[in-house]
């Protein structure tokens, strides 16, 4: 592709056989490679980051059943490959558990700040409007159907509690302002109760939903 266009092409292995590439952060040139995840059959455990030519390039790729075709009757190269799958599916579980923690953490963190969610939050988390369509989205149990209504619904700050009552001339008024502000603090209270619990809930959650995806035989078909 020419310089500057993103190289949109299957999932598969890249060698770089002439031009600079940007991917994931990093520049890679001649003889280089990324798209190594494709071992991973699991495709919610591979990057989804997109490779952008930085000038003309030319690459070679490989789709996994091509890899896989290659190493049938070589039993050591299926080893390899094997133990190089299962390496990169481990690394990329741990990164996705640790990533909903920190998540969850922050949440945590703003439950008590008197204004409404700040978008990096939002950042840490994949949406699915940020995925190309042709994307997998086995992961999308991980999300509410709208994550930024969600929180921020979580995080605003509460109103104050009007009452009405009656004075002993009949008319009517309002509660005072240190009874009005109590019930306000029992609100704010009860609602950091929640979020405490809720934080646990979801952390346990998405663990356990992690566990729950089978990993399969990197070499099954």
């Amino acid at each position: 592709p020419p310089a500057a266009q993103a190289i949109l092409y299957p999932p598969a292995l890249h060698v770089i056989h002439a031009g600079k590439v940007i991917y994931g952060g990093r520049v890679l040139k001649q003889n280089g490679c990324w798209g190594e995840d494709v071992l991973i059959k699991a495709r919610h455990l591979r990057n989804r980051s997109l490779a952008r030519a930085i000038t003309y390039v030319e690459a070679y790729f490989i789709t996994r059943d091509g890899i896989f075709g290659l190493a049938e009757g070589f039993e050591e190269i299926r080893d390899r490959l094997k133990r190089t799958a299962v390496s990169i599916a481990f690394r990329r579980y741990v990164t996705l558990v640790a990533r909903a923690a920190r998540v969850v953490d922050t949440v945590k963190d703003m439950s008590m700040m008197p204004r409404n969610v700040d978008t990096e939050v939002l950042s840490e988390v994949e949406t699915p409007a940020s995925v190309p369509l042709n994307a997998d989205r086995s992961w999308a149990w991980m999300l509410p159907t709208n994550p930024a209504m969600a929180l921020k619904e979580a995080f605003t700050r509460p109103k104050p509690i009007k009452s009405s009552t009656r004075t002993a001339s009949g008319t009517s008024g309002t509660h005072s302002q240190s009874s009005n502000t109590d019930l306000l603090r029992a609100e704010v209270a009860k609602a950091g109760s929640s979020i405490s619990q809720g934080r646990e809930k979801l952390l346990a959650a998405s663990i356990s939903r992690l566990r729950a995806v089978p990993f399969e035989d990197p070499l099954s078909a």
